[in-house]
């Protein structure tokens, strides 16, 4: 049994593995990081910028209202096994001081589309 067969048995059905290492940069205005995935089964989301990044599932995330990721590494992980729909939420950034690059992977249990939204080649 490999590694996708125990997580598909934890999941209960068939997995992809979405990476949407979207690189997107956060801005210091309220930046769209990924959309809604309503078949997500986890989330990474990582900040490889220099500037601290605070994300939240809406519009209304700020530098003082939000979940902060710190410059450098700062990151979040979700599965449903332990955060339930977190990972299905769409989510939104704003950095603070300067614009920050961040990564995102995202696994599903549906199959992804052939070029993710806002993935970069």
């Amino acid at each position: 049994m490999n590694t996708r067969d125990v997580v598909n048995k934890l999941i209960g059905a068939k997995t992809y593995e979405n990476t949407q290492v979207l690189n997107s940069t956060v801005d210091t205005s309220i930046t769209p990081i990924v959309s809604t995935d309503p078949g997500a089964v986890s989330i990474v989301i990582v900040n490889l910028g220099t500037n601290d990044v605070t994300i939240w599932v809406d519009e209304t995330v700020s530098l003082t209202k939000g979940i902060i990721l710190a410059a450098d590494g700062g990151n979040v992980v979700w599965d449903v096994t332990r955060h339930f729909m977190l990972p299905t939420k769409p989510w939104f950034g704003i950095a603070n001081g300067g614009s920050s690059e961040i990564a995102v992977i995202r696994q599903s249990i549906q199959e992804p589309p052939a070029t993710p939204t806002g993935a970069t080649a």
